[in-house]
């Protein structure tokens, strides 16, 4: 009886040093999260896109294609334009005599007018590039931010772009460069077979249909005007011949 008694007041003794091992195996409190609930997934959903496809039926893609479209169609006026005089000023050339001072000074105003056609393309063309490039920018921002709200409002974690193999034209298909342009679309291509379930590009179609509020700083860094000015002509300098 007595070593019974003994053995109750030492566990009541240990008691104080066991509950603080008990509190802390309570669940967490509203709000905590355990350690292993931000663990990743063991096997993530996969979803893919066809990029070129969300674009081309993107409302503010198509308008911007339009704006580059009428941006080249105005360069290009200004390059015919000075083209026209260049053949006017060679057909009053072949009308002037050999070796007279007429025919000297009309062969300075061409070669003056040639070398500052060259001069102008060149400064087109570096517009139209740059207004290009920011075009790209700022659609594949919307991009990033459509694909991410339509993946995680899907429940997916991982999307992957597919590239469609384009259609060549039969008559082309067997020369040199039809088979390097199928050899290039093999070598990027990351995703070989995609079923129709993981594909989100008609969800991501459908999103696009709504303007998107980009995130603070993208929409600046992607801005494009909806006309760009067309540069002043520059000074005529140098000589050659040159065109767009």
């Amino acid at each position: 009886m007595a070593n019974f008694c003994i053995r109750i007041a030492a566990v009541l003794a240990a008691l104080p040093f066991l509950l603080p091992a008990q509190e802390n195996s309570k669940p967490p409190a509203n709000g905590a999260t355990p350690a292993d609930a931000t663990a990743r997934p063991r096997n993530p959903t996969i979803g893919v896109v066809d990029l070129d496809k969300a674009r081309d039926q993107y409302p503010k893609a198509i308008a911007e294609r339009e704006n580059l479209q009428k941006l080249s169609q105005e360069f290009k006026a200004r390059i015919d334009e000075m083209s026209k005089h260049i053949e006017q000023l060679q057909g009053e050339l072949s009308l002037l005599k050999e070796g007279s001072g007429q025919r000297e000074v009309k062969m300075v105003d061409l070669e003056l007018a040639m070398g500052q056609r060259k001069g102008l393309a060149s400064v087109f063309n570096g517009e139209l590039n740059r207004a290009r490039d920011k075009y790209d920018l700022m659609i594949y921002q919307d991009l990033e931010v459509a694909v991410a709200q339509v993946a995680k409002d899907r429940g997916v974690q991982i999307v992957l772009r597919v590239s469609p193999q384009e259609a060549i034209d039969e008559r082309a298909k067997d020369t040199l460069d039809v088979q390097q342009i199928r050899l290039f679309t093999y070598n990027r291509r990351a995703v070989w077979f995609a079923a129709d379930e993981v594909d989100l590009t008609p969800a991501l179609i459908k999103y696009l249909q709504v303007p998107i509020k980009a995130e603070a700083g993208k929409a600046e860094a992607g801005k494009t005007e909806g006309k760009t000015e067309t540069p002043p002509a520059p000074k005529p300098a140098g000589n050659g011949n040159g065109g767009l």
